[in-house]
């Protein structure tokens, strides 16, 4: 039996779904490492800060940081706190951290198996790394379908289940990953463009309604938020900002508020850009980076209060011209 076995059976990996600080901060004291459990202002962390919102939008991205600085950091306790939706870089950095990812570092727990097999899984996927916290933080266009790392990210987001948010869809996600990095075909990858296509013609009926001139609210209640569609919606709104308002069950949800870029931002909102406009938002707990944030992960909220939240976006853009 490899030690790789071993593990799946003594060290399965646990991912619980908090909705509030304090249910991320007992998730902490029992053991378990958030991973971009942020909450506006407020970000729950262990020592490893496994997030980049709010108060911690000044560090790199987690899927960087879980990959190239704490790979299988976690591997012995492989359990995470959650929040949000099971997007790209969540995903990718608690598979980082559960040491689940093909890493150079699996070399030794690797060295008898087969060739083939040894290669797939000890590869080094930096430079995907960089490419996921690429999209995540910053929504300037970058083309995707042009090198295999962009494919494969095209591929992970088609094939995912969001806009749900449970275990099922996180654990989902990071095995996902495993497969698109040790099994990908170039034939698989070469559809990606034509698939993204189709998905791109789709979201373009998504329900909208616009506020003045530069601000657009999007019911994304099937496909969720990816930076892939805000360029469509951007291109295709001609907006400076995307409220997406992304609804649970209950009909409740969160919203994502993104600009086209860091010039856009702070051309609109003054420097530090989306930052301070989270400040007036209501209710409180609005939080995120200058170029993209959204409503406090804790309290969802009501289609009418986005569209409230797009309102105040739209006087507070005039205020600042």
């Amino acid at each position: 039996m490899t030690r790789s076995t071993v593990h799946a059976v003594r060290n399965p990996v646990r991912i619980r779904v908090v909705a509030t600080t304090a249910e991320a901060r007992r998730a902490l004291r029992g053991g378990y490492c958030p991973v971009e459990c942020g909450f506006g202002s407020t970000s729950v962390v262990c020592r490893l800060r496994m997030d980049h919102h709010g108060p911690l939008h000044e560090l790199s991205g987690v899927a960087v940081r879980a990959y190239a600085d704490n790979f299988g950091h976690r591997g012995a306790r492989p359990w995470f706190a959650v929040t949000g939706y099971p997007d790209e870089d969540v995903t990718w950095a608690i598979g980082s951290l559960a040491g689940l990812l093909p890493h150079p570092s699996r070399r030794t727990e690797f060295r008898r198996a087969p060739r083939e097999m040894r290669k797939a899984w000890t590869g080094d996927w930096t430079r995907l790394a960089q490419l996921i916290n690429r999209v995540d933080t910053d929504p300037t266009p970058v083309d995707l379908t042009a090198s295999r790392e962009g494919r494969i990210i095209l591929l992970w987001r088609l094939r995912s289940s969001l806009p749900l948010r449970d275990s099922i869809a996180f654990s989902s996600g990071i095995d996902r990953w495993r497969r698109l990095l040790t099994h990908s075909t170039d034939a698989e990858l070469e559809r990606v463009e034509e698939l993204l296509k189709e998905r791109l013609s789709r979201i373009r009926s998504v329900r909208h309604r616009r506020f003045g001139k530069d601000v657009v609210l999007i019911d994304s209640s099937i496909w969720g938020f990816a930076i892939p569609y805000a360029w469509e919606w951007h291109e295709q709104f001609q907006a400076s900002v995307l409220l997406v308002f992304q609804p649970r069950s209950s009909g409740r949800g969160i919203v994502t508020a993104c600009t086209r870029d860091r010039e856009t931002a702070e051309q609109r909102f003054g420097p530090g850009g989306l930052l301070n406009l989270f400040r007036q938002l209501k209710p409180a707990g609005w939080g995120g980076r200058p170029v993209i944030g959204g409503s406090s992960r804790g309290r969802p909220l009501t289609w009418e209060q986005a569209r409230e939240a797009a309102a105040a976006t739209a006087r507070a853009m005039r205020t600042v011209h």
